[in-house]
């Protein structure tokens, strides 16, 4: 699996079709320092870019765009697969997380225009705001979320 020729791909569609975008998840932590093993790759972006990116990547989709309510997530996604990797792409607003603390739903705070450059894997692209980044995995209250909220929690540039 090669995550960054996966990142790479998503990465020059987005930016092809010039829509904004926000690396999100695991790989958004690992901007921020976490170094546990990746398991795919998150990018939230406008819900009304999301047919566009469903079209542009059709001919390597898993899981075809709708709405989904797994894993703590109430998100309309698209799923694409490259090189071995899983890409995840949801629109916002409109997505949700289950805050595991309060047994409730709650919308995501995910601002694109508070998102930052950044460069991972040789990829330049933007990423979360730590703070929103940490906000939802606290949250979420996944083993691998608990994990990223160490790595957060630690001054990174």
């Amino acid at each position: 699996m090669s995550h960054a020729a996966a990142l790479r791909w998503i990465i020059d569609l987005l930016n092809e079709q010039h829509i904004p975008f926000l690396l999100c998840g695991g790989l958004a932590a690992h901007v921020y320092g976490a170094r546990r093993p990746l398991n795919d790759i998150d990018l939230l972006v406008p819900a009304d870019r999301l047919q566009e990116i469903a079209a542009a990547g059709a001919a390597v989709t898993t899981k075809p765009l709708e709405r989904r309510c797994e894993e703590g997530w109430d998100v309309e996604y698209v799923q694409f697969k490259v090189e071995g990797v899983k890409i995840e792409i949801g629109g916002t607003p409109g997505a949700r997380i289950f805050d595991k603390g309060h047994s409730t739903w709650r919308d995501l705070e995910a601002n694109l225009a508070k998102a930052r450059p950044a460069t991972l894997l040789g990829v330049a692209l933007q990423v979360m705001d730590r703070d929103e980044l940490a906000a939802y995995k606290v949250m979420l209250g996944r083993e691998v979320d608990t994990e990223d909220l160490i790595a957060l929690s630690t001054p990174h540039p």
